[in-house]
Order: C-alpha cells, then sequence, then structure tokens
C-alpha cells in the first residue's frame, strides 16, 4: 500500500497527473524495482508490482520519445526491464517477456554495463529454452556466462539459469554427463 500511495503521490498533484522531475522518475524506478523483487519472494503483490513496474516503462518509453529529461537512467530502466522479465516469465506472459528481455539487453549494452547484459542474457536464455529453442538457449547461456565474467561476477542470482540452459541442451543432445555437471553448477 505505501508504494502504491507513494508512486500516486509521484505522478499525480492535487488529483491531476503530472510528468515527474528526474530524481522522482528515479524514485519510481526504484519503488517499481524493489516491489518486483518483492514479488518474486511472495512478500508484494505480484499484479501490482507488475503494474507498477510496466508503467515506470512506459513513462520512460515516452519521455524518451518526446526527448524529455525526465526519463529513467539507462541503468536503472535495464534492471527493471530484468525484474518485470522475470515476473512475466513466471505469469506465462512470454511475449512481453522477451520483449522486455530484449530491451532489457540493449539498455545495458548501450551504457556498457556487463552485469545487467548478463542478467538479460540469462532471462533470454531460459525463455528460449521454454521455446523449445535448446541450441539457441546453450548459445544464449555461453554468452551470459561470458558477459558475467567480464562484469567479475559469479555468485549473483540470476547465475543458475545460464546452467540450467546448458544443462537441458546437454541432456536434450544425450550429453548426459554434460548435462549433470551443468545442472549440479545451478
Amino acid at each position: 500500500r505505501a508504494a502504491r500511495r507513494t508512486r500516486q503521490a509521484l505522478v499525480t498533484r492535487g488529483g491531476r497527473a503530472r510528468t515527474p522531475t528526474v530524481a522522482e522518475a528515479a524514485l519510481l524506478a526504484d519503488v517499481a524495482i524493489l516491489n518486483t523483487w518483492l514479488a518474486r519472494v511472495g512478500w508484494h503483490d505480484l499484479t501490482d508490482a507488475m503494474t507498477g513496474a510496466r508503467e515506470v516503462v512506459q513513462r520512460a518509453a515516452a519521455a524518451e520519445q518526446a526527448g524529455t529529461s525526465e526519463s529513467v537512467d539507462p541503468a536503472r530502466l535495464s534492471w527493471l526491464l530484468h525484474e518485470l522479465t522475470v515476473l512475466e516469465t513466471w505469469t506465462g506472459e512470454l511475449e512481453l517477456a522477451a520483449q522486455h528481455s530484449d530491451e532489457a539487453l540493449v539498455t545495458a549494452r548501450a551504457v556498457g554495463n556487463h552485469r545487467l547484459a548478463a542478467a538479460a542474457l540469462a532471462d533470454r536464455a531460459i525463455l528460449q529454452l521454454l521455446d523449445g529453442r535448446f541450441q539457441t538457449a546453450a548459445a544464449t547461456a555461453r554468452d551470459c556466462l561470458a558477459e558475467s565474467k567480464t562484469a567479475g561476477r559469479h555468485a549473483d542470482g540470476y547465475m543458475g539459469r545460464p546452467h540450467v540452459a546448458l544443462g537441458w541442451a546437454a541432456f536434450y543432445d544425450l550429453r548426459l554427463e554434460e548435462a549433470a555437471v551443468e545442472l549440479a553448477e545451478a
């Protein structure tokens, strides 16, 4: 409730819609990121978290198209898109998840953030796996591991996903020992 009230207070004043400032746009993104993460662990309403995240993403896209300064910075936006992708994958909204994963990857790469690019690639690998594109998922998973290595990150929460994709692709190709090793890493 507090997050919803905060979100509402930042986009309205006196019952009228208004454009948030740069600092307020950042705060809205931070609230949305926190809520998506809380929803993943069951501490926040899933629907509310997705609604809030989508509002921030839509507002950021509109600000970018209009060329206004109240847009969310790219790193925050990429992180939010990653968290939104995870929720959309969980709820079976795979087309939206794929779209948001692609946007997260492009945004992360545009600012040279290898950690966020790795997270987006991990999401993409799982989506490809769910779509039955096992070898494509394995290639994406290898890209994810390379980005993560470049970022100097080996224990982030998303790091199980590329190993699941690699393990499943190996299992599908009947490389059972390799599958067991990859799945043990997950």
